[in-house]
């Protein structure tokens, strides 16, 4: 469990010196968050798990309370619901994927509270606040992760029958509630909010841009193809590595030269977390973040109660798609979700199941 923790602690230093090399305040960031995991993990270790994810419920209620107010405010500029049409914390004139996030946190922490400690009438609450501020998001990506998690508690039903009925219930109530409140939100706005969740479904499956218009092929955009599009690009890079390593060796100033091969001097901003990584971190250090994801998934495989840890599992799952999906490592909430995996390694925390 230390060892977990000097992986990270690792990275952390690597990521830092390449920031004092490239000045790149993007690599700041992510060294500093890290950090601050590491530390927190240790001076949060003793609090309990059950009131570590209620922070984080509580924290989400905080923030839909505020975009709430920017939503009666009508948002910057007062377009929300006339020029544009979405829910965040932060108006501006497009989708804040990233507000999104501790929305989509808040909701998996109260789903996870909701099924396995006492019931709560405030948790279910959150829990409704925090999917309808999803949906009104109009973030694709946010639609499929919110999408998957329900298909795993489906799964969660399947191998859990006693909890049939009031998962059931839970389901049913959610779709009746949803589809209530955005019915409700749309006689306030002067878009029909149902068309424009339409076209943001359909926009998974044809050709178009992130408005539903159709376009030319040769300019189509799907929801990872640009992402797509780097990776071949990386993988070109990767192949010519270790050539590029042999050449270094056969130079007198070998060593130098080995160590600028191990930090990125054409920094790039990605799509997406894992791109980022593999397009601005050495082989070296990729591979090493590669073995604390491993590590980790392989922890939690070999030690996995049911019970107990069917929520880190889940809670693992999406933090890899996130990553996948958007480039979230510049973001705090990103790293609350790491702060989480590597606490538990310190200590047995405590929680109170049903």
């Amino acid at each position: 469990n230390i060892k977990n923790n000097y992986i990270l602690l690792f990275v952390t230093i690597i990521i830092f010196v390449d920031f004092l090399i490239n000045k790149n305040f993007f690599d700041l960031k992510i060294s500093v968050y890290l950090g601050l995991c590491i530390v927190l993990s240790y001076i949060i270790s003793e609090i309990r798990e059950d009131m570590f994810l209620k922070l984080i419920t509580f924290s989400s209620l905080i923030f839909l309370l505020y975009g709430v107010y920017g939503w009666l405010n009508g948002g910057e500029g007062a377009a929300w619901g006339k020029l544009y049409v979405y829910f965040a914390y932060n108006y501006l004139p497009s989708t804040r994927n990233e507000d999104s996030l501790i929305f989509l946190l808040g909701f998996i922490t109260s789903l996870y509270l909701f099924l396995f400690t006492k019931f709560n009438y405030k948790i279910l609450l959150i829990n409704q606040l925090n999917i309808l501020a999803i949906i009104l998001s109009f973030s694709r990506g946010m639609y499929l992760l919110i999408f998957l998690n329900l298909i795993m508690l489906i799964f969660y039903i399947i191998s859990n029958t006693n909890k049939f009925k009031f998962v059931a219930i839970y389901l049913i109530g959610t779709l009746l509630i949803q589809f209530s409140s955005i019915q409700i939100i749309n006689k306030s706005t002067e878009m029909d909010l149902n068309s424009v969740f339409v076209v943001k479904l359909q926009s998974f499956n044809h050709l178009g841009d992130s408005t539903g218009n159709t376009i030319s092929k040769k300019n189509y955009t799907y929801l990872l193809n640009s992402s797509r599009n780097s990776s071949k690009i990386k993988i070109n890079e990767w192949k010519n590595f270790m050539n590029e390593i042999k050449v270094t060796m056969s130079n007198d100033n070998y060593f130098f030269n080995l160590v600028n091969k191990f930090f990125v001097n054409k920094k790039k901003y990605y799509e997406n977390s894992v791109l980022y990584i593999l397009g601005n971190f050495s082989i070296f250090l990729s591979f090493v973040i590669l073995i604390f994801i491993l590590k980790n998934t392989l922890k939690i495989k070999n030690n996995f109660e049911y019970s107990k840890d069917i929520f880190k599992l889940v809670i693992f799952v999406n933090f890899i798609l996130l990553n996948t999906i958007y480039n979230y490592l510049d973001d705090i909430w990103n790293y609350l979700i790491i702060l989480y995996l590597i606490t538990p390694n310190n200590q047995n925390f405590k929680i109170s199941y049903k």
